[in-house]
């Protein structure tokens, strides 16, 4: 899991990312951890050897 602050030296599935939430039953916070999914924009000219890539959208310039 990707930890804020750090970079790995490969992509990781899922970034860690703490989130204040409020108690259901009371007026106190709490802060937990929560996993969310690892999602990048990358250009295809960037080395992604490293990635699985799914190519969604082309942007070409409008002339």
């Amino acid at each position: 899991m990707e930890q804020e602050g750090v970079t790995p030296d490969r992509p990781l599935r899922y970034r860690e990312e703490w989130v204040t939430l409020q108690d259901a039953f009371g007026s106190e916070e709490e802060s937990m951890a929560v996993a969310r999914f690892n999602f990048t924009i990358r250009f295809a000219h960037e080395s992604n050897d490293a990635w699985k890539v799914c190519p969604v959208a082309r942007l070409k310039g409008v002339t």
